[in-house]
């Protein structure tokens, strides 16, 4: 099995060994993990000694370089101590070696760039050593900025962090790694303005705000935009905007805000999903039908109806192996059906629980 890969970088002493610490602290973190390794890169003034490496059954191996890293070395050290993940400290003066992360082996795949930032010393960095600073959180997953106050210039780091990599999550700590909340500074917008404009980019930064604080935006004028659909078969008295979304990178695009039709010959189930629905606040752009799926695809089909997307994940269609056939029929008709009601561009998702029924056999 996979063990995964973590990547801890940033500048001597900005908390990544402490970080490293309080992550195998963390015990939602490390639930069913048994042995971890830690590469280092360089140390700092916080060590891995001894009796922690114990109690936290973690292996330690410390080289002079990345070029040191080499999959030969890897495949050895898997074989050596089987971990469950593997930690890599990274050296702070040294720019990430794309090469290295490009040639990552299946055996220990790269998950996470996670980077530190210290607060009392950043903007000193990044007005005399951009440069350096800007190979340090390029590629950064996750930006955590410790030894904040609550008097800390949130605009100044969100600013230079987001114009060095712009996808970067940043979290702001306090000197022991205590949750700290900014007094400003940290949305790329003023929330005080009479009217609040969200522009595309910072659509992400205030959807989860707004889903985390919503009483911040209460009885205030805010500027989003989307794409604007009311007439949506079978839904009366609704709308839904949806947003161009990236799906795998900048140029891959499509678009999110759907509505979503479900269908199910059990009336308990349908009723089921849609207490679910209410309470997640679904039940605007969610409904249930509870029916038999042929009839309806048939029914829909006649009445040129299409879809983005359709899931398909029928109840097994055979339980022994003398009704194949019989089940073949119904596999190839749904999905027939279904097809022909996807929009252009669309996608088909179709599946089968049927242990009789062979992936060779489906896909045909």
């Amino acid at each position: 099995m996979p063990s995964p890969v973590y990547l801890f970088t940033g500048f001597l002493d900005s908390g990544k060994t402490t970080l490293i610490k309080d992550t195998l602290n963390d015990k939602n973190f490390m639930e069913g993990i048994d042995r971890t390794l830690i590469i280092c890169l360089e140390q700092g003034e916080v060590e891995y000694d001894e009796a922690w490496r114990d109690s936290h059954n973690v292996f330690v191996e410390y080289l002079d370089s990345i070029e040191e890293l080499t999959p030969e070395r890897m495949k050895e050290w898997d074989t050596i101590y089987h971990p469950s993940q593997i930690f890599i400290e990274y050296n702070g003066s040294e720019a990430i070696n794309t090469q290295f992360l490009a040639t990552m082996p299946d055996f220990w795949p790269l998950v996470e760039i996670l980077s530190t930032v210290d607060a009392t010393t950043f903007e000193s960095f990044i007005n005399n050593m951009r440069g350096i600073m800007f190979e340090q959180l390029r590629y950064s997953d996750v930006v955590i900025v410790n030894r904040c106050t609550p008097e800390t210039n949130g605009r100044m780091l969100r600013g230079n962090i987001k114009a060095i990599n712009r996808r970067a999550q940043i979290f702001y700590e306090g000197a022991f790694g205590e949750k700290v909340e900014l007094k400003s500074g940290t949305l790329p917008f003023d929330i005080n303005a009479p009217v609040i404009d969200i522009k595309d980019d910072d659509y992400g930064l205030w959807y989860m705000d707004c889903m985390e604080h919503p009483e911040k935006y209460a009885n205030k004028n805010v500027i989003i935009r989307g794409i604007y659909s009311e007439n949506i078969p079978g839904y009366s008295k609704s709308f839904i905007m949806g947003r161009q979304a990236m799906v795998c990178c900048a140029a891959d695009t499509n678009l999110c805000g759907l509505t979503v039709t479900g269908v199910d010959i059990s009336g308990y189930a349908c009723s089921f999903a849609e207490d679910n629905a209410k309470l997640n606040c679904l039940e605007e752009c969610v409904r249930f039908h509870e029916a038999n799926v042929f009839d309806l695809l048939s029914e829909q089909s006649r009445k040129k109806q299409l879809y983005d997307v359709i899931i398909l994940d029928p109840p097994a269609f055979t339980k022994s192996r003398a009704t194949i056939s019989s089940a073949v029929r119904g596999y190839k008709e749904i999905n027939l059906r279904a097809l022909k009601m996807i929009e252009p561009g669309g996608f088909l998702i179709t599946c089968s629980c049927s242990q009789h029924i062979s992936p060779e056999l489906f896909s045909s």
